[in-house]
């Protein structure tokens, strides 16, 4: 990688300022006070960290919205595609999370086809869960209303996963696809694999996605590595 790669800047302007502490109801707030369609979102996390690192990087070296294909459009480009990811180390039962869900198959393979590569932003932490449901109780009062998911799924007597209700990032992977047959290669060597996503309410079979195992990324692979070892940020 160059000096000036889009990598390279990514890392510098996400580490010099992305939160490393991110306390769940903060981020709704910030997100509902901003204007966000995603505040109501369970996994508040994941969206909070694409909204927030997008503004960042638009704010600190420019670029906007990446590629669209088909339903999927790539959170951030600016001489490439980018697309956000936070992943949580672990889980409500304390057992590590190793794999990282990326895009539709097809728009990754299409878009380094077409554009020549297509990179992964991911954010990496462990999140404090929401044990006692207080975070759940605020979130739902701040919701109001019911959505049709909510009534849907309480009527088929399905229980709410448990929230995260805090998540402390400490640590950014850039990983960089510029050929087709690094896909392959990755599902080959076991750091990436197939996630199937089950079917759409009207029955019709979702794109598969890809996931990925990103301690075992080569480094071949990997174009910026940073570890965050304090919770400030300028």
């Amino acid at each position: 990688m160059t000096e000036d790669s889009d990598s390279k800047k990514i890392a510098d302007a996400l580490e010099n300022h992305f939160p490393r502490s991110i306390h769940g109801k903060d981020a709704v707030s910030e997100m509902k006070d901003g204007g966000s369609r995603n505040w109501k979102q369970m996994e508040w996390a994941g969206w909070y960290t694409e909204e927030k690192a997008q503004q960042i990087l638009e704010d600190e070296i420019g670029g906007g919205r990446g590629k669209s294909v088909g339903n999927t459009e790539f959170d951030y480009a600016n001489e490439d595609n980018f697309d956000i990811k936070s992943h949580i180390k672990n889980k409500p039962d304390g057992k590590s999370n190793d794999w990282t869900i990326l895009n539709d198959q097809s728009a990754i393979k299409s878009t380094i086809e077409e554009e020549g590569s297509i990179g992964f932003i991911v954010i990496s932490g462990t999140a404090e869960f929401d044990e006692d449901g207080e975070f759940k109780q605020w979130h739902d009062e701040k919701k109001g209303k019911k959505s049709d998911y909510v009534k849907q799924r309480e009527k088929d007597g399905r229980p709410s996963r448990i929230r995260k209700s805090s998540v402390e990032y400490d640590e950014l992977t850039i990983v960089e696809f510029n050929d087709v047959d690094d896909l392959e290669r990755g599902k080959e060597e076991g750091w990436l694999k197939d996630f199937n996503q089950g079917r759409n309410a009207d029955g019709s079979r979702r794109e598969p996605k890809y996931m990925m195992k990103i301690e075992d990324v080569p480094d071949d692979i990997v174009s910026e590595k940073r570890y965050f070892n304090d919770s400030s940020t300028e």
